[in-house]
């Protein structure tokens, strides 16, 4: 008896010692350039793990109903090694992309396994994004920069506009990523000045991607915004006016705002088809890049050039042709995992966040209104839904911003797939 109870005290105690390391992890995903401490975390945490399941001779990890999906993926993802322009990049990638990703989810969803434990790491990301955004807008704010146009870049503004993130593109989806969960604080405490807070914290947050200049995630945040009315729990007709109010917003904004800040070329630029069909200008740029791409997806639709986002770049010389002003990647995360693993690894990913929406939507109806688990499949769904429109621009699905994507996953699952196995939960109507 004495054992057992010195075994349920160190599995307590290694519980506690793993979820205070996922809060050192989700505060500093976002910081550029340390690198050291996420891979430091994440191996105390399956340290822990280890040890927890020698001495409570449970091997067996929980499960959410991803795990096939994810294997799949992995499956896909393996085979592309064999026709690698570049072998030792893509195990390098494998490594850091796939396996450290897999890894990172499955170890939350071990840890985070009750409400209190959703809170403590969501208090963590509150705090972290609380740090990033007074960083930005206090640095933007001392270096006198416009709100109309976004200057060149630099050394010196780099930091003012993206934080303590790696660039603004990266800065721009971690608030996009975090920002449906930033709102727990009002699901948790109704009082008005907590509340408050919470409005101050958004608004820094809004502020803090306008800043960022970045119009993909300023397409992919009001996407989550029309998505976000979607979930409305109330009468279909509410959810219509809201959506019309909602359009009427945004086309008064598109309507009011100067054309520089939508546009960033102000300068020679005479038609709408010279902004989409010039590959001097940034837009024309994308569809280029993307006709271009596209087209190498339907001459090599099965043979991809291997797992990681330059592979594409090591096969193919248009990527190299600096001098046109192209980019060196496709700009769309789909169309680049299309070319890294041909269409089935493609279609392995998006069966794999399909699933994940599935997963988030199911968690969303059968759990109480109101409720944490409740608002924790809302915040999924409205992440998945960002995250989706702001890589149809660009290629953000790597590194730190992948790795808070599935970790905020992990938690969501961990949550509510644990009330779905208890049968506590019923199912609410959404409409």
């Amino acid at each position: 008896m004495v054992i057992l109870l010195n075994r349920e005290k160190w599995a307590f105690r290694l519980d506690q010692i793993a979820l205070g390391f996922l809060i050192i992890l989700v505060v500093s995903l976002p910081v550029a350039s340390i690198s050291a401490v996420r891979d430091i975390s994440i191996g105390i945490v399956f340290l822990c793990w280890l040890i927890k399941a020698i001495l409570t001779r449970h091997w067996r990890p929980r499960t959410t109903r991803l795990e096939a999906a994810w294997i799949i993926y992995g499956a896909l993802v393996v085979l592309s090694l064999f026709t690698a322009v570049d072998l030792g990049y893509s195990l390098n990638q494998f490594r850091g992309e796939y396996l450290k990703n897999f890894l990172l989810f499955l170890l939350v969803v071990q840890f985070v396994t009750t409400e209190k434990r959703a809170k403590a790491i969501l208090l963590g990301i509150t705090a972290g994004n609380l740090i990033m955004v007074s960083v930005g807008i206090a640095e933007f704010i001392s270096q006198g920069s416009s709100l109309i146009t976004r200057p060149e870049a630099s050394e010196e503004f780099r930091s003012g506009w993206a934080s303590l993130h790696s660039g603004g593109g990266t800065y721009s989806t971690y608030l996009i990523t975090v920002f449906p969960f930033l709102l727990w604080l009002v699901v948790e405490w109704r009082k008005w000045w907590v509340q408050a807070l919470v409005i101050i914290l958004a608004t820094a947050n809004l502020f803090s991607l306008y800043i960022t200049f970045q119009r993909g995630a300023w397409v992919a945040f009001l996407m989550m915004v029309a998505a976000a009315i979607c979930l409305i729990p109330r009468k279909i007709w509410i959810r219509g006016i809201c959506l019309a109010i909602f359009l009427i917003a945004v086309g008064s904004g598109l309507y009011l705002t100067p054309t520089q800040t939508l546009v960033h070329e102000e300068k020679n630029l005479h038609s709408l088809s010279q902004l989409i069909l010039d590959p001097e200008k940034t837009i024309g740029r994308r569809f280029t890049t993307w006709r271009v791409s596209l087209g190498y997806l339907v001459d090599n639709p099965m043979i991809g050039a291997g797992f990681g986002r330059r592979s594409p770049y090591n096969k193919y010389d248009y990527y190299k042709r600096k001098e046109t002003g192209l980019y060196w990647h496709a700009h769309n995360t789909f169309l680049n995992l299309g070319l890294e693993l041909g269409l089935l690894g493609l279609l392995a990913f998006l069966f794999l966040l399909s699933r994940l929406l599935w997963l988030g939507w199911r968690g969303y109806q059968r759990s109480p209104l109101g409720q944490l688990p409740h608002f924790l499949a809302s915040a999924l769904l409205l992440m998945i839904v960002a995250v989706i429109f702001r890589n149809m621009f660009d290629d953000f699905f790597i590194d730190d911003t992948a790795m808070l994507f599935w970790f905020l996953a992990g938690v969501v699952l961990g949550v509510t797939e644990k009330q779905r196995l208890s049968g506590t939960t019923d199912s609410i109507p959404t409409s």
